[in-house]
């Protein structure tokens, strides 16, 4: 059973600027750790899993932990968002940004492009 929650613009506006959804919200508040991160694009990341990237002559990394994707301390519920964390900017194509994917259990990196579904 599916059930929708209609929400006003005033907290969609709010949802967007701090890139949370509202599964999100109710997530954090009744405290149920998701076990796994959805990028979207119908790629799923399980627990653990890296994201690397190489930019500005300096490796980073990006994990998802509790079902968020977490870069220099701070989480995020994109891969963009934490692509951004990393250059700065207001806005970075995380499709673009982050290059490898190291799956928990893993030796071998796998490029994050090659997980998309094709259009």
């Amino acid at each position: 059973m599916s059930s929708r929650i209609s929400l006003s613009a005033i907290v969609q506006k709010k949802l967007r600027e701090l890139d949370l959804t509202a599964e999100d919200v109710i997530r954090k508040a009744l405290d149920i750790k998701a076990e796994g991160f959805d990028a979207g694009e119908g790629v799923f990341f399980p627990e653990g899993t890296a994201l690397l990237a190489w930019y500005k002559d300096k490796f980073h990394e990006a994990r998802v932990t509790e079902g968020s994707l977490v870069v220099n301390g701070h989480e995020f519920t994109s891969i963009s968002g934490a692509a951004a964390e990393i250059t700065g900017r207001k806005t970075t194509n995380g499709w673009d940004f982050w290059i490898s994917v190291k799956f928990p259990g893993k030796n071998e990196l796998t490029p994050l492009k090659s997980l998309r579904k094709p259009l």
